[in-house]
């Protein structure tokens, strides 16, 4: 497989080999239409809403689904006048029924009794007319908004102008400035500001008399005054509040319709970009070898490219044999390292006798004339990273079988003293074939920069090798590493199929680097519902300190497994107790 996606910080230098294809993990699968879904167990949000909506309508709810933003403002401006209208027709039935115990002046009190009358009529009137949204514009509030005004009028008449009553006028005002037309706003305030100022002022020149029931006969002309000022104040502050408001919503309305189409239109793109991708591969790359014979491998197209070389889809000439073939570039076979790294993992994989990891056919070293290549098994599926990227995260116990796989393939690597150094979800790949039954089964891919036995090597000596944020902290301060250092790689990816997020993330590798050796991420418990059990068991896999860890892969396997089903046991909850209490989560 082609040496892509991973990230070895060498030499002091960093190489960001090109992005894989969204068909297959480059190197060994072949290309294949990506699958219309992910695992079914996978975390899915939109499933969720899409199961809530469908309980909603099961249980007699209507769902209701807006086309844009101001569709959605238009539906909660006619819920707001619907409920606006309900509040005034209670407030007129509440008002009548008190009006036969007050007193006060008779006339008025029948005055003002029609008034109320006349504005619950016309808010119940529209409060039907628009249970039909279609129906609603705020023009056609203009007839329950003056027998509104006028009840309000009275209100303050009667129950006097020091009353709670001005309330009635603030309401009015703040509710109908709030709605989308600006000529309705300022027709509804300056009516209540100038109806109820001439009310007030007429009083206040003794034109009108003060029949209230709490009358102002204790002010002098000058308080009066400064009283119909606030008052008047207020009316222009709740309007022009409310307009402001009003402004503020459909701004941010705007903005977000705005972001959702600069979305939506790079999405376009992107899935443009995709199809053409996924066009490219199920014809094949063209690529330098591509129809040409290697040893007895006819190569096809190429399906897989990456910093070191490029791998193609190979049939042997004698035998029903499909395979994945790796050749290096031209330049990169001067490179004695890259040689010798390029060897090593067919090395390694020839040595791993385990169904998790990818077989090798065939190799070649190039002293036979022929270009240096690894014939390797063509898988067909997608890698781990492609899953998480469509739902985020994985169901517990699909991390767990996930694991369990992935830990017999390195317990193998173990025994033969191989340290992989550079587990990620771009290197687990769950193919559609290999496993009994027909069933998926995850594969370690990528043995390219793994260390054998004690050695230090030579490709990397006093260098740290991996991927940042799955190094093990001796990994990433470059000290002794064993199989320990995968276990803790193989927890971290856990950690992130489990909650959806990287357990280690910055924008720069000495961030990164400084976070593994001393820092704790944050707790999973905090960022998705899982047991506590598997916390604990993160907590073991993830440990600062290789000797608090577990010293096998296939243990922290079957320890996940059983905290999934929170039957983990007692020691163990203990051990991670203790782990956390040396460095707790997100510390």
């Amino acid at each position: 497989m082609a040496d892509t996606g991973d990230v070895t910080v060498d030499e002091g230098r960093r190489r960001d080999a090109p992005t894989e294809s969204p068909k297959q993990t480059p190197g060994v699968p072949a290309d294949q239409p990506a699958p219309q879904s992910a695992p079914a167990d996978a975390s899915d949000s939109s499933e969720a809403v899409t199961g809530a909506a469908a309980a909603a309508s099961h249980a007699g709810a209507q769902p209701v689904t807006y086309h844009s933003p101001r569709e959605a403002l238009h539906a909660e401006e006619v819920t707001r006048a619907r409920n606006f209208m309900l509040v005034i027709m209670v407030l007129c039935v509440v008002a009548s029924l008190m009006l036969p115990l007050l007193g006060g002046d008779p006339v008025l009190k029948a005055v003002f009794f029609a008034t109320l009358a006349g504005a619950f009529v016309s808010c119940g009137g529209f409060w039907l007319y628009i249970r039909d949204p279609a129906r609603f514009l705020p023009e056609r509030e203009a007839v329950p908004a003056v027998f509104c005004t006028a009840a309000a009028v009275m209100a303050c008449q009667y129950f006097g102008v020091l009353s709670a009553a001005e309330m009635i006028f603030m309401m009015g005002i703040y509710y109908f400035s709030l709605g989308s037309s600006r000529l309705a706003a300022l027709v509804i305030y300056l009516l209540c500001a100038l109806l109820q100022g001439a009310a007030l002022l007429l009083q206040t020149f003794d034109v009108l008399p003060d029949l209230g029931l709490l009358q102002a006969n204790g002010m002098n002309f000058s308080e009066r005054l400064a009283s119909i000022v606030m008052i008047e104040t207020l009316f222009l502050a709740v309007y022009l509040f409310a307009r402001k408001s009003r402004e503020a919503e459909v701004a941010a309305v705007e903005g977000l319709e705005a972001a959702h189409r600069q979305i939506g239109q790079r999405e376009a793109l992107l899935q443009e970009a995709n199809q053409a991708l996924e066009r490219a591969l199920e014809g094949g790359y063209q690529g330098r070898w591509t129809g040409q014979r290697v040893g007895p491998w006819q190569l096809q197209g190429v399906i897989g490219r990456g910093a070191m070389g490029e791998v193609y889809e190979g049939q042997h000439t004698e035998r029903t044999l499909p395979a994945a073939v790796k050749l290096l570039h031209r330049e990169v076979q001067a490179e004695v390292k890259q040689m010798r790294r390029f060897m090593r993992e067919a090395q390694m994989m020839a040595q791993i006798d385990s169904p998790h990891v990818v077989k090798v056919h065939d190799v070649s070293d190039g002293t036979d004339g022929r270009p240096p290549y690894i014939a390797m098994e063509l898988l067909h599926g997608h890698n781990l990273a492609w899953y998480l990227r469509r739902r985020r995260r994985l169901a517990p116990r699909r991390v767990a079988d996930m694991v369990s796989q992935v830990a017999r393939a390195l317990d193998e690597a173990r025994k033969a003293s191989i340290v992989h150094r550079d587990l990620k979800p771009q290197n687990l790949f769950l193919s559609d074939t290999g496993g009994a039954a027909g069933e998926k089964i995850w594969k370690v891919l990528d043995f390219g920069v793994s260390r054998l036995g004690a050695s230090e090597g030579t490709l990397t000596r006093g260098h740290i090798v991996g991927t940042p944020g799955y190094m093990a902290p001796e990994q990433a301060s470059g000290h002794e590493i064993d199989h320990r250092t995968d276990v803790f790689a193989l927890a971290v990816i856990a950690y992130r199929a489990l909650t959806g997020r990287p357990a280690f993330a910055g924008e720069d590798l000495p961030k990164i680097v400084h976070d593994i050796v001393y820092v704790q991420p944050a707790r999973p418990g905090d960022l998705v519902l899982i047991p506590d059990d598997v916390e604990l068991v993160l907590a073991i896999g993830m440990a600062k300190q290789a000797d608090d860890r577990f010293a096998r892969a296939v243990d922290f396997a079957e320890a996940l497994a059983l905290a999934v089903e929170e039957q983990l046991p007692q020691g163990l909850r203990e051990r991670g107790q203790d782990v956390l209490a040396g460095h707790p989560w997100g510390k």
